[in-house]
């Protein structure tokens, strides 16, 4: 029995090795951004919004996505422990609508290598609606569906040599709201720009998560349910485009200046504070560079923050309006992009440069059928 006990402390152990904070929170795929695209903007997307990429960051900004379609990402934004991880992203655009609500599903998976005998996965599934309250305001919720699954072998020292199994899943829902607030031409400059305010929280409901017992009866050993990561989002960005200078009816340059101020926490109590920010200049509506930058600060004392923090994003973008490359009826866009992370802060001998020199790709095929 001891050694049954002995392992669970060393699961969670490798659990809160992720970089999560001391309450015991399930979910991690909550904090952390998946698209390639958002990334390489410092995962400050809020403000912004737009696409597929939205519905990790804002889903208010589907109701303003009138093309449908799917989208890949296998990119990872954070350090761990784990010998190999993997993360990977689906989104589908629906083509249905009711009562102008769009629609869109999403399925997200996260597994961790935590040792010899140790596995983590969490999967996520959301139906995502979004409907424009009016030409500049637009809301969105998502309903979340989260599963996790641990299957791990141990050695008692008991008797050594012997081995045993040790699996943990549970699962949970939990609700995400956004606001999105666009105002074109804040300034009135007269050439196309935009000012982006968005406000979206993660897990609304704050669900508490039956943790398994094990099997185990022990006074030094009673699992308390856990709580769900949450994330409180308030973002802005900033548009503008040379409309003037067109070149095969295509914008000459884009500039886009993002930052959001991101709280993480769970049950409403809010522990780390990420001041992130990015900027993208894009070339005839096909090729952009960005970059970014995220920081965490300490709201309270935690166990343990991200302590690899902070960390510079870099990436490049490629989107192909195919209709107007090809004089194509219908509007059809294919995009891919790609990012890399690199952290300044490279903690004693947990984390190495490979591990946390993270690369990322997402690609995504869009179309509107008139």
């Amino acid at each position: 029995m001891r050694g049954r006990t002995r392992y669970i402390i060393c699961f969670y152990f490798f659990f809160f090795s992720v970089n999560l904070s001391a309450q015991q929170s399930m979910f991690v795929l909550s904090k952390f951004s998946r698209f390639a695209k958002v990334i390489r903007l410092g995962s400050a997307y809020t403000g912004y919004a737009k696409g597929m990429e939205s519905i990790n960051t804002n889903t208010a900004g589907l109701a303003n996505n009138n093309l449908k379609g799917v989208i890949f990402s296998d990119a990872i934004g954070f350090p761990s422990l784990a010998s190999k991880k993997s993360i990977y992203s689906v989104g589908l655009a629906l083509p249905t609508s009711f009562y102008d609500v769009v629609f869109a599903a999403s399925y997200d998976r996260l597994s961790l290598d935590l040792g010899p005998h140790s596995d983590y996965i969490e999967s996520k599934i959301a139906l995502h609606g979004a409907k424009k309250l009016s030409r500049s305001t637009s809301i969105g919720i998502s309903l979340n569906y989260f599963r996790l699954d641990s299957k791990s072998n141990f050695t008692t020292t008991e008797s050594p040599g012997s081995r045993g199994i040790i699996e943990m899943d549970t699962d949970a829902f939990d609700l995400s709201l956004g606001i999105l607030h666009i105002i074109e031409d804040p300034f009135n400059l007269y050439i196309p720009n935009q000012l982006g305010f968005g406000f979206y929280i993660e897990n609304f409901l704050g669900t508490k998560v039956k943790m398994p017992s094990y099997g185990i009866s022990s006074s030094l050993y009673q699992p308390e349910p856990a709580d769900i990561f949450q994330q409180a989002r308030l973002g802005t960005s900033y548009e503008i485009s040379s409309e003037q200078i067109r070149i095969a009816d295509l914008n000459f340059v884009k500039m886009l200046f993002v930052f959001d101020a991101v709280f993480i926490g769970s049950n409403y109590s809010f522990e780390l504070f990420q001041p992130n920010y990015g900027i993208q200049i894009t070339f005839f509506e096909v090729l952009s560079f960005s970059y970014g930058r995220e920081s965490e600060a300490e709201l309270k004392d935690v166990y343990s923050s991200s302590l690899a923090y902070p960390v510079s994003r870099y990436g490049i973008g490629i989107a192909l309006p195919l209709h107007k490359l090809f004089n194509i009826n219908n509007e059809v866009t294919a995009e891919v992009n790609y990012c890399e992370s690199d952290w300044d802060n490279k903690v004693g001998n947990f984390y190495s440069g490979n591990q946390l020199d993270e690369k990322g790709l997402s690609f995504s095929l869009m179309w509107k059928f008139n």
